[in-house]
């Protein structure tokens, strides 16, 4: 499942808590599990770098900034 979604739908996986309850869920065959929480996460191999990806990501997240930003302290900075 990790190796098929994106970094950032890995990301809302681990925040949702779907992958606890999994870990939860299979652990519990063998011995129960109480209060389960991710703590760290290694990556084992590197992703293949996507540059394109990358400057995609960039350019909406300075859009969803820039579209948030008060325009009046935009026109007050420029002066």
């Amino acid at each position: 499942e990790c190796q098929k979604s994106s970094l950032k739908d890995l990301f809302k996986n681990f925040l949702s808590d779907t992958i606890v309850k999994q870990i939860t869920k299979e652990c519990s065959k063998v011995f129960p599990l109480e209060n389960v929480l991710i703590k760290k996460v290694k990556v084992l191999k590197k992703p293949k770098f996507d540059l394109t990806k990358l400057m995609e990501l960039y350019q909406s997240n300075a859009e969803k900034q820039t579209k948030t930003a008060d325009p009046a302290a935009t026109n007050a900075l420029s002066k």
